[in-house]
């Protein structure tokens, strides 16, 4: 085909149409995945942040569902604002050959997937686009407006996803003559004010996003497989072929000569060697490397596009890619895998929502359903069924945004079905297309949501075997509970032991709390004997009513146990 401005026209219009006719079809026949349902629950009540994720995805995600009542309308504006992406990134490199250039694209996996699913990484995919593309310019120009323009874009990529900021601070470490122009410091102040309803939300919630990603998310000790694992998922977010390619050539590329290019460079390296040196703490998850595809394609498409071996590499690639894309296309709509153990992680990922959360009702009725540890299901029921659910989150589990949420407050004192994550034993059980759930009913179900427990002490220092004793208070900033209200869920303070993450021991001394002990002031003791092995332990006082597992009712109390 040539490159008359007609064909470059009529090419465009193919592409991009194409694009958004499969995308807008697979977001409507593919059921929500569990983090999507996740999102969409944050979108029922739109605020400035949410415990795992800026609120950009929840904004996204409200108009679409207001005009489509279904899967399309979760990923409506996420599809939309994938075309806009694909478009930056032409316009970012400006390819001589648009047809051979619109292949390329087809060929990187990663765009497909994350092209119609309502998930953080589509927003900050387009607005890291946005900002490069916005960066150019300020490099030529040195103007108010783009500069405004550029505020705006880094406020808005944060309030996509946290890793934003690795897209801007690698920016100006690739070039730190930006701290000379006086615009670069007009962009950096409108930011920083334009992100504080952000920063005030996460002061008014004591930052739950610092904590967890910081702290509680990549904590514990080093295991290989998360590097390896890692190197993999790069792997695959680059593949099937073309993206690993164009990376290869884009870090071997020569950018001395261009600020711009060099910052790409900068920040493909910088972003790969970031998550790499992040496995030393904890997992590295696949799509946290998306960003680094942007600078992959721009300065890896413009040094290899004039190469004799180009055009076929081109073609054999989308033909490779095209194939295995179609093949996870029609799998991710139609469960044609067979009824295999080694089939049923994905299919359950996938498949059978809908079915699954029907099956759960049939049991559950109108009342609330109450999922340990499964904040996704509890969003996928409500999403599928319309009927009342929460993610009940224990101490063997973690904080998510129920424990933000009033949704378990709302609970107390109703009947509810409650399904534990943990094999219980004799108690009840159903089949869904999800696999077995076991469950079983409460009648006037007691949690303790809104208290908290505050020791005395967040270091303590003993020998084996040794008796301490800690003290501590209890308060709560809402009056709404009731600790008394049901004699078979009693709430008492348990001790829970871990050792790098691994659960050591939990201590029940029958500490009983009740009602008048709630923001009474006074210091209560609770006695506790430490392990025989020396070590480092993370000691945790937490209630636990009646049979259900302790909560996350206290902050961590570091206990070191010295030698004999």
């Amino acid at each position: 085909m040539g490159d008359t401005p007609n064909n470059n026209r009529l090419t465009r219009i193919c592409f991009y149409l194409s694009w958004l006719v499969i995308s807008l079809l697979q977001a409507n026949f593919t059921e929500l995945l569990a983090d999507e349902a996740y999102y969409w629950k944050y979108a029922q009540d739109l605020q400035w942040g949410y415990f795992d994720h800026p609120p950009v995805v929840a904004a996204m995600i409200k108009p679409g569902y207001r005009l489509f009542q279904n899967e399309l309308g979760v990923r409506l504006l996420f599809v939309l604002s994938s075309i806009g992406f694909l478009y930056l990134m032409e316009m970012l490199v400006r390819p001589q050959k648009l047809l051979r250039f619109y292949l390329v694209l087809a060929s990187i996996g990663a765009f497909h997937f994350l092209g119609f699913l309502a998930l953080p990484d589509m927003p900050l995919l387009f607005f890291s686009a946005s900002f490069l593309y916005l960066y150019k310019k300020y490099l030529a120009t040195d103007g108010w407006i783009v500069s405004i323009l550029l505020a705006v874009n880094a406020t808005l990529l944060l309030l996509s996803k946290y890793h934003g900021i690795l897209l801007i601070g690698f920016t100006v470490l690739s070039n730190p003559a930006l701290l000379k122009r006086k615009t670069f410091w007009l962009i950096a102040l409108l930011s920083v004010n334009l992100f504080i309803p952000h920063i005030r939300w996460q002061i008014a919630h004591d930052f739950p996003s610092l904590k967890y990603h910081l702290y509680e998310r990549s904590g514990g000790t080093y295991h290989i497989e998360y590097t390896l694992n890692y190197l993999l998922s790069v792997l695959l977010v680059f593949g099937p072929v073309a993206g690993i390619v164009l990376a290869w050539h884009a870090i071997k590329a020569n950018t001395r000569l261009s600020t711009f290019d060099h910052t790409l460079k900068t920040i493909l390296i910088g972003t790969l060697v970031f998550f790499l040196a992040m496995t030393f703490k904890g997992r590295a998850e696949a799509n946290w490397v998306a960003i680094a595809l942007i600078p992959a394609l721009v300065l890896g498409y413009k040094h290899i596009e004039h190469k004799d071996w180009f055009p076929r590499f081109t073609s054999y690639t989308f033909g490779i890619s095209l194939v295995l894309i179609f093949i996870i296309r029609f799998y991710i709509v139609y469960d044609v895998l067979p009824d295999k153990p080694v089939f049923a992680y994905i299919k359950n990922k996938l498949h059978h929502t809908h079915s699954w959360a029907k099956a759960v009702e049939e049991k559950a009725g109108d009342k609330p359903v109450v999922f340990m540890n499964k904040y996704q299901y509890a969003a996928l029921y409500e999403f599928y069924t319309g009927n009342e659910a929460i993610s009940l989150n224990n101490r063997m589990g973690r904080k998510n945004q129920y424990n933000i949420w009033k949704d378990e407050l709302q609970i107390q004192g109703k009947d509810v079905m409650i399904i534990p994550n943990f094999d219980c034993p004799n108690m009840d059980s159903f089949a869904t297309g999800k696999g077995v759930f076991q469950y079983a009913y409460i009648q006037n179900f007691r949690s303790s949501p809104t208290i908290r427990i505050q020791p005395s002490i967040n270091k303590i220092t003993a020998h084996p075997g040794e008796e301490i004793s800690i003290q501590f208070n209890v308060y709560s900033g809402s009056k709404d509970f009731d600790l008394e209200a049901n004699n078979d869920l009693l709430p008492m303070v348990h001790a829970m032991l871990f050792q790098k993450d691994e659960f050591i021991s939990d201590h029940n001394e029958h500490y009983l709390l009740l009602n008048r002990m709630v923001n009474d002031g006074q210091k209560y003791t609770l006695s506790f004997r430490v392990p025989e092995k020396k070590g480092s332990y993370a000691l945790y006082l937490d209630i636990a009513t009646g049979w259900l597992p302790p909560a996350i009712s206290s902050d961590k109390i570091e206990l070191k146990v010295l030698s004999h």
